[in-house]
C-alpha cells in the first residue's frame, strides 16, 4: 500500500471536507464520485447518471431494501437509490458540512428514504444483518483500519447481501519517482490514507469472508472525469472573482489538493494509479476466487 510520509487520520479527513465543501459542491456537485463513458461520447452530467445506475444495478435491490452508503459525501447515490429503488438508506460521513447538504439534497423521493449520520463508520449501531447492500463510493482510500470497516460491513449485511466498492487503487509495482512524484502527493491532496492495490483489495475482502463476483479495472471508462473537471474548474476562475478569491484563499491552505488534479491525470496516463470496480457478497472467499474474477 502506498501511504503519505505523514499519517492522515479520520479528523483531517472531516476537516478537509468541512473546510472545502463549497469548493466540492461546485466543482463536483452533489455526485461526488467519477462518471462513466461507455460509448465516449457521454456529456459529464450523461457519465455521472451511467455511473450510478450502473451502482445500482450491481446492488441487485427490490423495493423495500435496506442500503448503507459508507462515506456517502453529499448524498448523491444515496438519493438516487432512494429515488429510483424506493429504498431505505442509512449515510455515513464524517463531514458535517456534508451531512447538512446532503440533508438538503432530497427531492422528487416518493417510495425510498435517506437518512444521514456524521459518524466514523465504525461506531455505527445498526443492527446484524440489517442491509441488503453495502456501497464504498470512493471512500474506501480514506479509511484507516479498512480490515476493521469490512469487517463491519460482513457484521450488518444479510446471508447473500452485496457490497459495491469503486475507488482508486495503484498498480502493483509502481516505479519509485511515481510513488514519490505522483502517488504520495495524490494522498496527501485528497486526504487519502493510503493507496492499495487490486490484489490487497481482494485480500481484505477475503479476510472479511466478503466474495468476489466482479472485480475490474475501469481507468479507461472513468479517466475522462478529470479533463471535464479540469475544464469546468478553468472556467469558474475567468468567469467568476468571488471563486478566484475562494481559490486563491484555499491553495494557500490546501496546495498539493490543486496540485493533485494535474497528478491525477499523469498518473492515469502512465497507469500507476487505476479505478477498481468491485462487486462481491456475503460469504466465505477462496483466493482462487479472487484471482479468477480479476481482470486487467
Amino acid at each position: 500500500m502506498i501511504v503519505p510520509a505523514s499519517p492522515i487520520g479520520e479528523t483531517e479527513v472531516a476537516d478537509h471536507y468541512d473546510r472545502l465543501n463549497e469548493f466540492y459542491n461546485d466543482v463536483w456537485g452533489l455526485h461526488r464520485h467519477h462518471g462513466y463513458w461507455e460509448s465516449g461520447s457521454e456529456t459529464a452530467s450523461e457519465a455521472v447518471a451511467l455511473m450510478a445506475r450502473k451502482i445500482l444495478n450491481a446492488a441487485q435491490l427490490a423495493p423495500g431494501s435496506k442500503v448503507v452508503d459508507v462515506g456517502c459525501g453529499t448524498g448523491g447515490i444515496a438519493w438516487y437509490f432512494a429515488r429510483e429503488a424506493e429504498v431505505e438508506v442509512m449515510a455515513y460521513t464524517l463531514s458535517q458540512e456534508e451531512k447538512a447538504t446532503a440533508e438538503d439534497g432530497g427531492m422528487n423521493v416518493r417510495g425510498g428514504s435517506a437518512s444521514f449520520v456524521c459518524s466514523d463508520w465504525l461506531e455505527n449501531d445498526l443492527p446484524d444483518e440489517w442491509a441488503d447492500a453495502v456501497v464504498l463510493i470512493e471512500s474506501f482510500s480514506h479509511m484507516v483500519d479498512r480490515g476493521a470497516v469490512l469487517a463491519e460491513i460482513e457484521r450488518v449485511l444479510k446471508p447473500g447481501g452485496r457490497l459495491v466498492l469503486t475507488d482508486w487503487v495503484v498498480s502493483e509495482h509502481p516505479s519509485p519517482w511515481q510513488v514519490k512524484g505522483l502517488l504520495e502527493p495524490i494522498c496527501r491532496g485528497g486526504k487519502l490514507t493510503g493507496l492499495s492495490s487490486i490484489k490487497e483489495n481482494g485480500e481484505m475482502l477475503k479476510e472479511a469472508s466478503l466474495r468476489v463476483l466482479e472485480c475490474n479495472d475501469i481507468t479507461d471508462n472513468v479517466s475522462k472525469t478529470w479533463q471535464k473537471i479540469t475544464v469546468r474548474l478553468v472556467g469558474k476562475m475567468l468567469g467568476d472573482s468571488h471563486y478566484r478569491k475562494f481559490m486563491w484563499q484555499s491553495l494557500l491552505k490546501d496546495r498539493d489538493l490543486f496540485f493533485a488534479i494535474p497528478r491525477v491525470m499523469l498518473a492515469y496516463a502512465l497507469t500507476c494509479l487505476r479505478y477498481e470496480w468491485l462487486v462481491a457478497e456475503k460469504g466465505s472467499c477462496t483466493r482462487a476466487g479472487i484471482e479468477a474474477n480479476v481482470r486487467p
